[in-house]
């Protein structure tokens, strides 16, 4: 658990594909990240037609998200882009920053948001190779909490775990252009039978909504 976080709600990450490990923390900083607005917002002729990932997201988080002003119906190239701009974007959005910034209703500090991005994607990656490789087709979840502590995130400085993104996020696409953009090609547990396209938006999600999260600890400590 990270330190100062006793009596903070967390998640088991990837079992729903929520992240739990906040409190109503009132209103949001306006977003400032460096990402084109066609990506979070798209125009109606690239909107994806495939409801499955859309519904879900709307369902669990609002469409656009209540928080990070996703928009559910980003198409998977949108979501490539969105996730290729994390490094830079978050690069901007740090600059200045510690990565020791914490938020009283948030468990993890900025730095370590930048950790679990990063691992995120590279499990994510991993899955997807494994899949290519003639491995299982089961999504198996993992603690996110569990892993921040083995890890040790708050140890980690934050331009080595800036330099870890970069990393996983080029590994993240090369998975993503291996994989089949038809059909399905993995199982979760609850949301069924996954597309590439349920993959890859729900993953960009997962690194735009931590970017609001960063933002918003910054926001508090610039106060």
């Amino acid at each position: 658990m990270p330190e100062g976080a006793e009596g903070l709600q967390f998640c088991t990450h990837d079992l729903s594909g929520l992240s739990t490990h906040r409190r109503d923390i009132g209103e949001r900083p306006t977003p400032t990240l460096a990402l084109p607005s066609a990506l979070v917002h798209p125009t109606d002729s690239s909107r994806c037609h495939d409801r499955s990932v859309a519904d879900w997201g709307a369902t669990n988080y609002g469409d656009p998200c209540r928080e990070c002003g996703f928009d559910w119906a980003t198409t998977i190239d949108g979501g490539i882009a969105l996730v290729s701009n994390l490094p830079d974007s978050i690069s901007e959005l740090v600059a200045g920053s510690t990565g020791k910034e914490g938020h009283p209703q948030l468990a993890w500090s900025v730095g370590a948001y930048v950790c679990h991005i990063a691992d995120n994607l590279r499990i994510w990656a991993e899955r997807l190779v494994g899949v290519r490789e003639g491995g299982g087709t089961d999504v198996h979840g993992y603690d996110e909490n569990d892993l921040a502590r083995v890890r040790y995130y708050q140890g980690i400085p934050l331009g080595a775990a800036q330099w870890s993104l970069g990393r996983s996020v080029d590994d993240w696409c090369d998975a993503v252009a291996r994989s089949p953009r038809s059909g399905g090609i993995m199982v979760h547990p609850e949301r069924g039978e996954l597309k590439l396209t349920d993959v890859v938006v729900s993953n960009a999600h997962d690194g735009l909504h931590h970017c609001w999260d960063i933002e918003t600890i910054l926001a508090r400590a610039e106060r």
